[in-house]
């Protein structure tokens, strides 16, 4: 009987020394991955040179999109940074679902774009798109685009390619007419015009069947 409850304390006595054994490896951190510290740091050193205003636009986009690439990241900003272009390793972060390349000064969008498959939103307002860009029509999983207060004289027509959109704002451009290719977006809910120089819409749009919200005001 003695030796049986000898056997239990001992028991109770060896788990308890385990227990505190574990807690201090993690609080001395024996047992750590070298390979995770390294990355943590890494993670930590771009996430600063996003944010160093001392970097120029090119580096600090740049650091963004390798931390966003290291971290698996689906959320990507890039907004105010003064860009003049997209570095073309944008297209590396596969895992992107939202980018925001909003505020500065582009013109156009690298051809690896077309790699980011699984992109559901764009926006690019407040830029200086005179073309849009065909690149953005090869993003057929793209749910909402917002492209508005550019310089964009004309939609390509390839924008029926995009036929899962339900949100499209383009208003305050310089758009002329727009392409009966429009008429394809079939599951769009929402189209925004309002502050371009359109004189008339192409007849396609009554092929939308889902727009609830259509915004023309001041247009020619």
């Amino acid at each position: 009987m003695n030796s049986m409850i000898l056997i239990k304390m001992k028991g109770r006595k060896l788990q308890l020394i385990l227990c505190l054994a574990a807690a201090m490896a993690l609080v001395c951190g024996c047992g750590k991955n070298p390979a995770d510290d390294e990355k943590m740091q890494l993670e930590r050193e771009l996430s600063a040179k996003c944010e160093d205003t001392t970097l120029s636009a090119q580096q600090r986009a740049q650091s963004c999109i390798d931390w966003a690439k290291l971290t698996e990241h689906t959320i990507l900003h890039l907004d105010h940074l003064g860009l003049t272009e997209v570095p073309d390793t944008i297209g590396q972060v596969t895992t992107l679902k939202l980018l925001h390349i909003n505020n500065n000064r582009l013109k156009d969008l690298p051809p690896s774009i077309a790699n980011l498959q699984h992109l559901e939103f764009l926006s690019l307002y407040n830029n200086s798109f005179t073309e849009f860009p065909e690149v953005v029509c090869r993003l057929e999983n793209l749910r909402r685009l917002y492209f508005w207060n550019n310089k964009l004289e004309n939609l390509s027509e390839s924008i029926g390619n995009l036929n899962k959109l339900y949100e499209l704002s383009l208003h305050h451009n310089r758009l002329k007419h727009l392409p009966e290719s429009i008429g394809k977006l079939d599951q769009l809910t929402e189209l925004s015009l309002f502050e371009n120089q359109l004189k008339s819409l192409p007849e396609s749009i009554g092929n939308m069947s889902q727009l609830s919200l259509l915004i023309v005001a001041n247009n020619q």
